[in-house]
């Protein structure tokens, strides 16, 4: 998988992105994201992640990730505690949106806890 993924970053160009809003996924531990605009550009590279990788791995619960039904967003916290979450707010809340940025690396994690197993870098 990895000389597979090292491939497909050689052929693919960075891509603009733009970070509209922030938001929160409920539960015993929240996570707090921004929102990406979900661009023609960012939901191709999704669908042709997904074909060169599906061999590999095993499937998430749920289909979270499927064509149609993925929504592209940027963790911002993990293993949250509630009780924080008002001060949290607060300080996001005085942080400007919306922004651009770039995504310039696509890499393979270990999820949870996250652990970066590689990376590699897209073509500018």
């Amino acid at each position: 998988m990895q000389y597979e993924l090292e491939q497909f970053c050689r052929e693919c160009q960075r891509l603009n992105l733009h970070f509209k809003n922030y938001g929160l996924y409920p539960g015993k531990q929240p996570v707090l994201f921004l929102d990406v605009s979900a661009t023609i550009e960012l939901l191709e590279l999704q669908m042709a992640v997904r074909r060169t990788l599906s061999g590999f791995g095993q499937e998430m619960e749920g289909d979270y990730f499927e064509p149609g039904i993925w929504k592209p967003d940027c963790y911002l916290t993990t293993g949250f505690e509630p009780d924080r979450l008002n001060e949290a707010i607060h300080i996001l809340n005085q942080e400007p949106l919306p922004f651009d940025g770039y995504l310039e690396r696509i890499g393979l994690i270990k999820y949870y806890p996250a652990e970066q197993c590689y990376d590699y870098r897209l073509q500018e």
